[in-house]
Parts: C-alpha cells; sequence; structure tokens
C-alpha cells in the first residue's frame, strides 16, 4: 500500500515537445485571428456597401451643403486603419450626430437613416423661432439672439426692422449667450402673461426684466405697463381688462405707464 501517489517524472524531451505545441497553438490561432481581420477588412471595402450619397431632409437654414460636408469628413477615414469608416454598416453615425449638433446651433434634432447600402439621409429639425433675446437693458446692444418656446437660446440673429419677433431684455445670461437659457425658472410664465394680454385686445413687442422684484411690457406706441414679478398675472390681466374698458380710458387718450406693482391701487400716466 503506498501512502503516496507515484510522480510522474517530466523529461526534458517532454517537456521542450509540450512547450513546441503550445507554441504552434498560439501561432495557428494569431494567424487564423489576422486572417479573419484581413478577411473582414476586405470584404469591409466592396464597393456595393460603401457610402457615396449622403442627402438631407428637413433643414431650411442650415444649407445640405454644410451638412453633407460635415457628414463626409466624419466618414472619412478608417477604423483601426483597417475597416473604412464609409461603410454602411458601421458608419459613424452617433460621431455625425454630435459634429452637427454641436456645429450648427439652429439644429435641435437629427435622425440619420441607411439610404439602402450605399447612402445615408440626416433627417433634421431645426428650433423654430419664437422671441428674442436683445440684452440686458433695452437700447444697450443692437444683438439679438434666437430663442425657441422653452427661452433657450440658439443662434444670432439678423437685424430686422419693425416687430417681427416679440422681444425679451433682461441679465443672468451668459457672456456668450448661444445655448444658454433666459430665465429657465420663469420663462413659460411670461410667455403667457404676453398671450393673456393679446387675448384683451393688448399688442406687446417687448418684456423686460428690470431687477429682481419688477419687470415692465411694451407696446407699439411705447405706453408701458409695470408689474411685479411676484404678482398674480392672472389677477393683472383682469385688472388691466377693467381699466381700459373703463370710461377714463377714451380713445383719444393716450397712456404713458400704467403701475400695476401695488396690489389693487393702480397708478397710471396719460401722455
Amino acid at each position: 500500500m503506498r501512502l503516496f501517489p507515484r510522480r510522474r517524472l517530466r523529461t526534458p524531451h517532454l517537456a521542450k515537445r509540450r512547450r513546441n505545441i503550445l507554441i504552434f497553438r498560439c501561432a495557428l490561432a494569431i494567424v487564423f485571428v489576422f486572417s479573419l481581420v484581413l478577411g473582414l477588412s476586405t470584404l469591409s471595402e466592396m464597393d456595393r456597401i460603401l457610402i457615396t450619397s449622403v442627402k438631407t431632409q428637413g433643414n431650411s437654414v442650415v444649407t445640405a451643403k454644410e451638412l453633407i460636408t460635415l457628414a463626409e469628413e466624419s466618414l472619412s477615414g478608417r477604423y483601426f486603419w483597417l475597416f473604412p469608416k464609409k461603410n454602411s454598416f458601421i458608419y459613424p453615425k452617433r460621431s455625425i450626430k454630435a459634429g452637427v449638433l454641436d456645429v450648427f446651433e439652429r439644429v435641435e434634432e437629427i435622425e440619420i437613416k441607411r439610404d439602402g447600402l450605399k447612402g445615408i439621409k440626416m433627417l433634421i429639425k431645426e428650433y423654430s423661432p419664437d422671441s428674442l433675446w436683445c440684452g440686458d437693458v433695452i437700447g444697450e446692444s443692437e444683438q439679438c439672439y434666437f430663442m425657441n418656446n422653452n427661452g433657450l437660446i440658439y443662434g444670432i440673429a439678423p437685424f430686422f426692422s419693425g416687430n417681427a419677433f416679440f422681444r425679451f431684455y433682461g441679465s443672468g445670461v451668459k457672456r456668450n449667450p448661444v445655448g444658454d437659457t433666459f430665465l429657465p425658472n420663469e420663462f413659460e410664465k411670461y410667455v403667457f402673461f404676453t398671450e393673456m394680454l393679446r387675448s384683451i385686445n393688448l399688442e406687446p413687442i417687448y418684456l423686460s426684466i428690470l431687477d429682481e422684484t419688477d419687470f415692465e411690457v411694451g407696446f407699439e406706441d411705447e405706453s408701458r405697463i409695470l408689474v411685479a414679478r411676484e404678482s398674480d398675472l392672472s389677477q393683472i390681466v383682469e385688472n388691466l381688462r377693467s381699466i381700459i374698458e373703463s370710461e377714463d380710458f377714451s380713445n383719444d387718450k393716450v397712456v404713458d405707464y400704467i403701475d400695476l406693482r401695488f396690489g389693487n391701487k393702480i397708478y397710471y400716466k396719460l401722455k
């Protein structure tokens, strides 16, 4: 009876043989992987699956040429020096999306779809200009910026004569305002207030945040309404309705301002 198992003796010849087998297997695996990668690289070069056409849809301000040029830059080159980026199965969709959104402030959303095996189509949704932000104080700057209906400032606006767009003024925006949001916690409230004014046949052309407590709304005849920012704006509109329907405000009288900042006390001045 053996108390210990018999130990196998490994001769130098056997050890060398096993080492050679291991080296052979590793070399075989490397050759297989290399051949596989080389084969896939060759297949990825097939003309019938390489993108040669880039189309756009939905863009109006941003030109198709600008969008296509940016996409073609992303499609140039290769992955790991092997696989062409213009292959329609592995093209850099995320990179193209990120590039468009980063370069073109007017673009709100982008979707990219394959257009057959040799093309892609970029579906663009641009921000719709709803109003303008024109600086901290009225008259301080002639440069205005487009805003959407959530107060997001997304692009430089050209000079508009007249009142093509409603204008907002007020501080709290970055020095380079594009990408910033004006009054993120209050903007919708002020938009709703201007809509309520229109419902009683008043046509405001701007709203200016004067300071931390007050704002004013201006009209084309240069009359103004002064309001406390913490006011019940629905009640303010009802008070205004009562004022403009009263005998004191006949059609031949022009208002300089109406001050509604003091609760039920209403002050006004005629021109």
